[in-house]
């Protein structure tokens, strides 16, 4: 395949070629500094059926108030145990919105993200489309993620997705 090969062979003389000439070759000792990524949340509860009775966007900072909002996640039913966090190094970011009168409503942590001095919580809700057919049962949403312990005041950012149906 002489075209295959004149194809390949242009591509790799055009990669090779920068403005200003050739690249610098990599130094085996130099390394990239690293690139600063928020953690991802690490999700240790999600429910479409909690028994959170209020829209709540909070972060949990110590044992007891995880306890409580555990119990109060679980009120009346079993609860599975509760999830380790370890409060000097962790927090726990809860974001539920509160009961729903249908199904097809859900809420997600997507990012935890620094902003200046303050820590960003974006989360979406996603809710039924109009004319959507949905469970005619009552929801209560929630998601809880652990997140590294965060300085300072921490905001929260809705986003609101309609599901098409």
């Amino acid at each position: 395949m002489p075209g295959f090969r004149v194809i390949l062979g242009l591509t790799a003389a055009l990669a090779a070629c920068t403005p200003g000439g050739p690249a610098p070759a990599a130094r085996p000792d130099h390394h990239p500094p690293p690139v600063s990524q928020p953690a991802a949340p690490e999700s240790i509860y999600h429910a479409q059926m909690s028994q959170y009775p209020t829209g709540e966007e909070t972060v949990l900072r110590d044992r007891a108030a995880w306890e409580a909002a555990w119990a109060q996640l679980n009120n009346g039913m079993v609860a599975p145990p509760l999830p380790a966090v370890d409060f000097t190094t962790s927090s726990v970011v809860l974001v539920a919105i509160g009961p729903r009168s249908s199904g097809g409503y859900d809420v997600r942590v997507t990012n935890v993200r620094r902003d200046g001095p303050d820590t960003v919580v974006d989360y979406t809700v996603t809710e039924p489309g109009p004319g959507c057919m949905t469970a005619a049962v009552m929801t209560a949403p929630v998601d809880v993620v652990r997140v590294p312990r965060p300085d300072g005041v921490v905001r929260f950012a809705r986003r609101t997705v309609r599901r098409p149906c």
